[in-house]
């Protein structure tokens, strides 16, 4: 059996037209199948209607509450936060006014208790029917034969069964369907043509929505059931008119919610180059509850086995509020990701977990975007490979360098691809490339600058020329990043504060001279001010290695660094517990790793 969504307007619209088939389901509406199929009673048609009541808002919980008890670190890089809401958006949601709501498509049976409480037997003394958008057809015609009286008419739908002169409502074999009953006395003997019943719902409703950051989550896979910690939610006995609720002494209560329907995705959304919220919500699912029950806070467990983000989630989640019958509520599921974030082929962010043969990663984010119209960044996962910065150029070294935060290598906040593409303007690069027996270079970028059929800045080429190794879209061009755009990649990759950085290379001579045919890893000797920031290298490489990508140790190409007599240049020197900023004046002779950075 589906539930069949109703518009609040509809439910509105059902409230004020009762006497309508909208309202209420009627064997003498205009349907052809159930004109055939007549119902009598004493010989006179009878017509009966049947409604359901209207499923309430569950309570809110406190948002501090929330905060509070149902927010888990998963342990693997997943932080997970669980709430049970009110679901206002459900079909047949009581709004102001509403009492009764079109009844559910399903099978549906009557029959008669007389006023001793005992059920009448026999084929005249019961009916049963279908109902399918919105029409009620009797299984067969039915003529209906009572002695004058007082008797009370009680109607359920398939979710409760009869057995032994009680009614049964067994909480392991029923899922998708909501238990309900419906009782009105009538007397006999004045004429009565009528009958009209709205049922209760012996159930409270929930419904789980999980949301997931830059993709949908796959919940094809994963298990999520319901159980009770009490095991106290076993098979309910009723009286026969639906009264004295008693639960068995053992059994246990679980749902699949796969059993009734699996995930679906909320919407249509399409991977983005922004962090955005992704939702797949399940169907319905109906814990028997009578009249006066409810769940009690932590009794309700919600049991969820599967992967998010690529990664093993098997926890059970507790409820931090008490759940009523004839309520509906929505099980929040969110799970963050604590992992490195990651650029695609395609120009938009997500988690390792995400990848597919069509969409691979290609970077590490480095500076997130907020808005799709801001300007991200993201290292590349791996080295383009080893380059010396520039060649000899007639024994003059003109470099594409700002004076600028003369020494500061931290601080130049310039933009790598500037450096790699665009030529200074201020009063360095161009002015030595001017002054005597200099030549303004050509109108290319630095990148592809030659002179004598030699490229000038190597590094620079290779970062330009830098190839994922899968086609790419929706991105920038790659460069080699300033110090600035290494100190936010350390600072986020590593969770390294900003004051590490601050004051590196400040002195006012030299930093630290490295001679290239020396150990990159030897203790170099200070000549002035501060020249390293404390870190892990172990950390570093195991973070890129988490998701796909390198950093070997050694000496790293920078852009932007302080030119001094214009043939000085910085790099950074990787050691196992610490970074160096270093400088030679040979940087001709000597390769040094080349790491590219983009713009998305």
């Amino acid at each position: 059996m589906k539930n069949k969504a109703i518009s609040l307007l509809h439910l509105i619209g059902a409230a004020l037209l009762l006497s309508a088939s909208q309202a209420f389901v009627s064997c003498s509406n205009e349907d052809e199948s159930a004109a055939n199929n007549e119902i009598l009673l004493n010989g006179e048609k009878l017509s009966v209607h049947i409604g359901e009541e209207a499923f309430k808002a569950g309570a809110e919980l406190r948002a501090s509450a929330h905060r509070a008890d149902t927010t888990i670190d998963m342990g693997n890089g997943i932080v997970a936060e669980m709430s049970i809401v009110p679901d206002r958006t459900a079909p047949r949601v009581m709004s102001a006014g509403t009492r009764s709501t079109t009844l559910a498509d399903g099978h549906y049976t009557i029959y008669v208790v007389d006023a001793s409480g005992a059920r009448l037997t026999g084929a005249d003394k019961e009916l049963s029917g279908t109902v399918t958008g919105g029409n009620f057809v009797p299984d067969h015609n039915v003529s209906m034969k009572l002695p004058n009286g007082t008797y009370t008419f009680v109607c359920h739908n398939d979710a409760v069964t009869e057995q032994g002169g009680q009614l049964k409502i067994n909480s392991s074999s029923m899922s998708s369907a909501c238990p309900m009953i419906g009782t009105v006395t009538k007397t006999i003997g004045g004429g009565m043509n009528d009958i009209s019943f709205t049922l209760k719902h012996y159930a409270a409703r929930v419904q789980t929505l999980v949301t997931t950051y830059t993709a949908y989550a796959n919940m094809d896979g994963n298990s999520t059931t319901l159980s009770s910690a009490s095991n106290g939610l076993t098979e309910m006995s009723l009286s026969l008119k639906g009264y004295a609720p008693v639960r068995a002494a053992s059994g246990t209560m679980i749902y699949s919610e796969a059993g009734a329907k699996q995930f679906e995705k909320v919407g249509a959304q399409a991977y983005s180059s922004v962090v955005k919220p992704f939702q797949t919500q399940s169907s319905y699912a109906y814990i028997a509850l009578a009249p006066g029950e409810n769940i009690p806070v932590n009794d309700l467990q919600y049991n969820f086995n599967g992967k998010i983000y690529g990664k093993p989630i098997n926890h059970t989640f507790l409820n931090k509020a008490q759940l009523n019958p004839n309520y509906s509520y929505s099980i929040k599921l969110t799970f963050k990701s604590k992992d490195l974030l990651l650029l695609f082929q395609d120009g938009t962010v997500g988690y390792k977990g995400d990848k597919t043969p069509a969409r691979m990663p290609i970077g590490v984010v480095t500076k997130e975007k907020t808005v799709e119209t801001d300007t991200g960044t993201a290292m590349a996962l791996n080295n383009a490979g080893d380059a010396i910065q520039f060649i000899e150029l007639a024994g003059d070294y003109r470099l594409p360098y700002s004076d600028i935060n003369e020494g500061k290598l931290f601080d130049i906040e310039a933009d790598g691809l500037h450096y790699t593409y665009e030529y200074e303007t201020g009063n360095s690069f161009q002015d030595y490339l001017s002054g005597p027996g200099g030549q303004f270079p050509p109108a290319v970028p630095v990148s592809e600058y030659q002179e004598d059929g030699q490229y000038v800045f190597p590094a620079f080429r290779m970062a330009a020329n830098y190839s994922p190794g899968v086609p790419t879209q929706n991105i920038g061009k790659w460069f080699l990043p300033t110090g600035s755009q290494w100190r936010d990649a350390l600072m986020l990759i590593l969770k390294l504060p900003k004051t590490n950085f601050e004051g590196v290379n400040s002195d006012s001579e030299f930093t630290e001279y490295m001679p290239f045919s020396s150990n990159p890893d030897a203790d170099f000797d200070a000549l002035g001010g501060k020249v390293t920031v404390p870190w892990s290298l172990t950390n570093m490489q195991a973070a890129l290695t988490a998701v796909g990508g390198t950093f070997p140790d050694g000496v790293y190409n920078v852009a932007g660094g302080f030119t001094l007599a214009g043939n000085r240049v910085h790099y950074l020197a990787a050691q196992p517990t610490r970074i160096v900023t270093v400088w030679t004046q040979v940087a001709e002779y000597v390769p040094a790793h080349v790491r590219p950075f983009v713009h998305f």
